[in-house]
């Protein structure tokens, strides 16, 4: 029997392995994960929200409550039998009884009802303004995850266009080189040779550094490194018809939902503290046993009480300030609400015109990128009947990655728009 051995080398690279995936794909990797702490946190955000919502409704309900009440003098002097009266009854001082009564009771004050059902409200609106906050920063989040795969894409096949110019460069360098030993070429020729092989080199070193740190980063997010990232294609049209709807979608940005929200739970928060200015009249019954003092020759008996109990403070400065600031938090909040609508109309009127523009350079550069690649085919065709140079291949063969170079960007800059968009109207 044959025995398999793997290597420890072989188990690293295996532990290693790269996976080709869309930029689809690795954000939904992210959002079937469980323990992204990004996530969780958003999550126990949302949960400690509602709990901070719900903490003092109990203030507003009824309050039920067992009581037990032990009366006893202080004084042995108040505790001194009079003399018998009414026929041996003892008659003793009332501070002087020793008394027991216990039960059951409940008050409500019924000013607190309308309070009730502003907190209600306020909880409800709570929950969506809680939600709203929650589901922008998950939205902030898998934005930069966009960004992080985009980025990685672009350092990528930005440095391999820049190895593609770095070696033209250094092959026309070195020829013009050749021919200026021998006085076919000025110097100056060469020169400029030179300097754009020193540029492409230098760019070549950037780029190579500019990959490596946006590697870290992409393993920082998606906690993998994936390989073969594929450009989206994405147009306008799967986001909006034309720039009018877009607009409109505006009013469902997670943030501005969230502001309104929160001016809506201020407002009722003010109401809140407002109605706590009324006077105070409180309901209550007690259901108690009494335990007479023994002197006094009474059986235990029980009693239920009814109790009305009006009251008014007169300086109630928590309230009074309480309802005035939350009705300038809500203020602030509903200016904040419009402050990010107009920025984020006038953010998407731009992306919109500048996608389209990076629409148009698209079609223009590729048309550019395919006349280039034929110039250099043909080139190539004239060096080998000899009517051309290899220098002029050389310099055909630059002029075509750069136009590849300049359509690499037009394409991630719509790409990068799109995404900006889907952010700012809060789709995923």
């Amino acid at each position: 029997m044959k025995i398999l051995r793997i290597t420890p080398v072989i188990l690293l690279c295996i532990a290693n392995q790269s996976v080709a995936i869309t930029l689809d794909e690795a954000i939904t990797s992210i959002q079937r994960q469980q323990n992204v702490h990004e996530v969780v946190l958003e999550d126990l955000s949302y949960k400690s929200d509602i709990a901070s919502a719900k903490q003092t409704v109990d203030q507003f309900l009824p309050n039920p409550y067992l009581f037990y009440n032990y009366t006893k003098p202080g004084d042995p002097r108040f505790a001194s039998p009079l003399p018998q009266v009414n026929e041996g009854f003892p008659t003793r001082f009332v501070t002087g009884l020793v008394q027991k009564n216990y039960g059951i009771a409940v008050d409500y004050n019924i000013v607190a009802l309308p309070q009730l059902i502003k907190k209600v409200q306020s909880i409800s609106v709570a929950k969506a303004a809680a939600f709203t906050s929650t589901e922008h920063k998950k939205n902030e989040f898998f934005y930069i995850l966009a960004q992080t795969y985009i980025e990685l894409y672009r350092t990528e096949a930005t440095l391999n266009l820049q190895k593609k110019i770095f070696e033209a460069a250094k092959g026309r360098y070195e020829e013009l080189k050749t021919l200026f030993a021998y006085g076919r070429v000025s110097k100056s020729d060469m020169l400029r040779a030179y300097s754009d092989f020193l540029t492409s080199k230098m760019n070549v070193e950037k780029y190579q550094i500019l990959f490596k740190e946006a590697q870290d980063r992409y393993k920082v997010k998606f906690l993998v490194l994936h390989t073969d990232l594929s450009l989206p294609e994405a147009s306008l049209s799967d986001i909006a018809p034309n720039l009018q709807t877009l607009k409109e979608q505006v009013k469902n940005n997670y943030a501005i939902q969230n502001a309104n929200y929160t001016a809506q739970s201020y407002k009722n928060e003010s109401q809140i503290n407002k109605l706590a200015l009324l006077p105070k009249i409180t309901v209550g019954y007690r259901y108690a046993l009494t335990q007479p003092d023994y002197h006094l020759s009474i059986p235990n008996y029980k009693q239920g009480t009814f109790v009305i109990n009006a009251t008014i403070d007169l300086f109630n400065i928590t309230n009074y300030i309480g309802g005035r600031k939350y009705t300038i938090e809500e203020q602030k909040k509903k200016t904040e609400a419009k402050i990010l609508t107009k920025n984020y109309i006038a953010e998407v009127e731009a992306l919109w015109n500048d996608t389209k523009y990076q629409e148009e350079l698209i079609e223009i550069l590729s048309q550019v990128v395919k006349n280039a690649k034929e110039a250099h085919a043909i080139t190539k065709q004239e060096v080998r009947s000899g009517t051309k140079s290899f220098t002029d291949e050389l310099l055909a063969k630059q002029e075509y990655t750069v136009a590849e170079l300049n359509l690499l960007e037009a394409k991630l800059k719509k790409v990068e728009n799109i995404h900006r968009l889907k952010f700012i109207i809060s789709k995923r």
